[in-house]
């Protein structure tokens, strides 16, 4: 089995590390926003800037970046450009970019470790699952956006007083997704018509 060089493991650690601080300083906005009224409108579009500044480093890398990733007994080396396959859940499994199914196994996590109502944890999980599915039906750059959609969506639907103005935003672009996709797309609508009732109760 080959080894990743060293200094490009600790490039995707360092990336790793970047992404949770990203997570921290939008925490830390709402916090903001919530004690002292203030106007934090900007939010998603400063949250898009930290998302394309990692893939864009991450591409920089894309030929000599290698992926290992276990999965019982099967392990896979892949460039940061190939798909790359990743378990989440007990037994589902997404194929995608690097990026992309990282993203998605990160918000089917952050989902699972929530204080959420049971029925809605339960539905936001079944949610990442078949987004992961769909992205590989879709270009790279729309798979981008639909996991970025997904983040969003778990990001606002998690914190104390979501506000529907904006996680609709996030429900709309996965919705037009999943419709483009037809049939395939079907699970996707018909999980997020499950979960907007929910989320519009708990919302402000």
């Amino acid at each position: 089995m080959s080894q990743m060089p060293e200094q490009y493991h600790i490039f995707i650690k360092l990336h790793e590390a970047f992404l949770r601080m990203c997570d921290v300083s939008i925490k830390t906005l709402e916090i903001i926003e919530r004690e002292k009224g203030m106007d934090t409108a900007y939010l998603p579009n400063l949250r898009r800037q930290m998302e394309n500044l990692v893939i864009g480093n991450l591409n920089l890398f894309q030929d000599k970046v290698f992926i290992e990733k276990t999965q019982g007994d099967k392990i896979m080396n892949q460039s940061s450009e190939e798909n790359i396959e990743i378990r989440i859940g007990d037994k589902a499994h997404i194929s995608g970019g690097f990026v992309v199914a990282k993203s998605i196994e990160n918000s089917f996590n952050k989902v699972a470790s929530s204080d959420l109502a049971d029925e809605l944890k339960e539905l936001l999980q079944k949610l990442s699952i078949e987004i992961g599915k769909i992205i590989e039906h879709l270009p790279k750059d729309e798979a981008e956006d639909v996991a970025e959609d997904l983040s969003t969506l778990v990001d606002k639907a998690t914190s104390e007083k979501p506000k529907r103005k904006w996680w609709s935003v996030s429900i709309d672009g996965l919705s037009k997704a999943a419709e483009k996709l037809g049939k395939i797309g079907t699970p996707v609508l018909e999980l997020i018509g499950k979960i907007v009732p929910l989320l519009e109760k708990i919302s402000s």
